[in-house]
């Protein structure tokens, strides 16, 4: 008898992944989501004030798993993208435990799902417009999956 290989989320395991799954980074949405938590931060009465207790819930469990992650500034990066550049050549989520990347990772696309839900999500596109797309793609590749 010859194995074959299972199918997950309906996708043959033979078949080319990018075909079928959205493409994101994990570097990319961390990225995002860091400055999108820091201009929350930095900006009390934004419309997304409310949900900073959950991002820096997230974003205190990261910078304890993640060593190296405090040393990035967010804001002398010029974009998102030279940040999330800088984060994964420095390669953190090698540096952390398989189990602690693995939840990160995970929990990661269920912060975005819920930043995207936020009422005040739609009002901060016009401020951070390439973070939120980020974010959207990472939140509806979450719901595509589910």
């Amino acid at each position: 008898m010859i194995a074959m290989p299972m199918l997950t989320n309906r996708c043959h395991l033979m078949q080319p992944l990018k075909n079928y799954v959205w493409e994101w980074d994990f570097y990319d949405a961390l990225a995002a989501y860091l400055r999108i938590a820091d201009y929350a931060q930095r900006h009390r009465a934004s419309a997304l004030t409310p949900w900073l207790p959950r991002a820096q819930g997230y974003l205190n469990v990261a910078f304890k798993h993640m060593p190296g992650l405090g040393e990035y500034g967010f804001r002398e990066a010029a974009t998102t993208r030279e940040l999330a550049l800088q984060l994964r050549s420095a390669h953190l989520l090698r540096k952390t435990a398989v189990l602690s990347g693995m939840w990160l990772k995970t929990q990661l696309v269920v912060e975005c799902a819920k930043l995207f839900e936020h009422a005040g999500f739609e009002k901060m596109r016009e401020q951070l417009p390439g973070e939120m797309k980020i974010i959207a793609l990472v939140a509806q590749s979450r719901v595509a999956t589910h």
